[in-house]
């Protein structure tokens, strides 16, 4: 029976796929520096698997110990899924080759690297599916996401993006991006109204106060009035800025991509999407931790 687990025991499973992704894309370039990161990388989402299954056991071990790590890591796998540890020998072999690479500075081969890839892709997938009832696919930060729309939309963008189909990634993210700024957490009429709580009332009594409008008449009056609305609208958007906080220049970023879709090459394409999602996903959460969403 998979464990029950828990949003920080997720995000522990987000970090070791997100290393072991980063391991595959090492492994694919072929030099030797890469392929001394790609094994540093499979065994680093190897051991914060097999510590995240060594703290559901509730045993006590020596944090620092790998064996003992590795001791707890199977009581709680046996308990959950009733067998022992999917490829433990290779995910043991894989420790102590990376110790010695990074003490040693040991060169490996292509073969070994393929090897080590192949294995901790196995581990992995037969473990989030037997003790936590998850796909590799299923760990993601979309996951996260509390608002059922919203993490549909967010993990369609991730599912294109895994299937290389950038350009619906990066359009799914705009989807989610406007469906969370105007509909789920309706960030622009929020704006409005700290907008007018903290600087539109002050504007509109300046332009009371100077009596604009009343200067004009006929077709002039109303291009007047239609004006001084203009300024408390850009004073409200210009407050919603305030929810993007340090994404202001992502999100500038990402309507630069949305803007030039039909122009970009295909790396280009590439590096927008994997920017696009990351923009949105993490922006998604940031409002959620802030209440700002529903």
């Amino acid at each position: 029976m998979a464990a029950e687990i828990s949003e920080g025991h997720l995000r522990r499973l987000i970090l070791a796929k997100m290393m072991f992704v980063h391991g595959l894309y090492h492994s694919g370039l072929g030099d030797q520096m890469s392929r001394m990161v790609s094994v540093h990388h499979f065994d680093s989402a190897n051991e914060i698997v097999l510590r995240l299954l060594a703290d559901i056991s509730n045993a006590r071990y020596d944090q620092n110990n790998f064996n003992e790590i590795l001791g707890a890591a199977r009581k709680a796998y046996m308990i959950h899924a009733e067998t022992g540890l999917p490829e433990e020998n290779e995910i043991v072999e894989l420790h102590r080759v990376r110790n010695r690479i990074q003490h040693g500075a040991i060169v490996l081969d292509l073969s070994t690297v393929e090897r080590f890839k192949r294995s901790s892709e196995t581990f992995m997938s037969i473990v989030l599916e037997k003790a936590f009832g998850k796909t590799l696919e299923q760990v993601s930060l979309g996951g996260l996401i509390h608002d059922q729309e919203l993490r549909v939309l967010v993990q369609r963008a991730e599912r294109h993006f895994d299937h290389q189909e950038f350009r619906k990634c990066i359009e799914v993210c705009e989807d989610a991006l406007i469906k969370a700024t105007f509909d789920t957490g309706h960030v622009i009429g929020k704006a409005g109204m700290l907008t007018g709580y903290w600087g539109a009332k002050m504007v509109r009594e300046m332009i009371d106060r100077k009596q604009y409008v009343s200067k004009y008449k006929g077709p002039a009056k109303k291009l007047a009035e239609e004006f001084s609305e203009a300024v408390l609208e850009l004073g409200r958007i210009a407050t919603s800025m305030q929810f993007l906080d340090s994404y202001r220049g992502k999100f500038l970023h990402h309507r630069e991509i949305v803007n030039r879709l039909d122009r970009l090459s295909e790396s280009e394409l590439k590096d927008g999407a994997k920017s696009s999602l990351d923009f949105v996903t993490n922006l998604i959460l940031k409002w959620q931790v802030e209440g700002v969403l529903g």
